[in-house]
């Protein structure tokens, strides 16, 4: 597979959410990189290690992140996006397992990697942009801010 039919960032990816897209940007360097240590035939395998490390322990937290922002409003797949969630985590890390035994089987985790990257923003994240965003705080009924200005002061 060439780096072309990768997906690359653009702002018509962003789910609306700072955290996430910088998150996913990242993360579709991370793989992008780890796809072209695979191209070359699996040399620096030390590098490719590292970076699979890495983009499991991002991916991880970017998961957890998701769910909980998720959950927080409301969204009725939040199932649905655990379970490939959970799946794709599976696959990472297997290959992890692998690499750190000197067997990693290179096809699955460029089936792994690019599945997550063409996959994981276009059919999952952008459905369901609109419960992506930060959840909004509760304000109370007929509370406003107090002000500086507002507050009298005791000579």
């Amino acid at each position: 597979m060439t780096d072309e039919h990768l997906l690359h960032w653009s702002p018509a990816l962003s789910v609306g959410n700072a955290d996430l897209d910088a998150q996913h940007i990242i993360l579709l360097e991370i793989g992008r990189e780890m796809i072209e240590l695979l191209d070359r035939g699996g040399m620096a395998q030390q590098r490719l290690w590292s970076l699979l490390n890495d983009f499991f322990v991002i991916s991880s937290h970017h998961d957890a992140l998701e769910e909980s922002i998720l959950s927080d409003n409301g969204c009725p797949s939040l199932l649905e996006h655990r379970a490939a969630h959970a799946q794709s985590r599976e696959h990472i890390h297997a290959a992890l397992c692998q690499a750190a035994q000197l067997c990693l089987d290179q096809a699955h985790l460029r089936h792994a990697l690019t599945d997550w990257m063409n996959h994981h923003l276009s059919e999952m994240d952008l459905r369901v942009k609109q419960f992506l965003h930060h959840p909004r705080q509760p304000q109370a009924v007929g509370v406003r801010p107090v002000l500086i200005h507002d507050m009298a002061f005791a000579s």
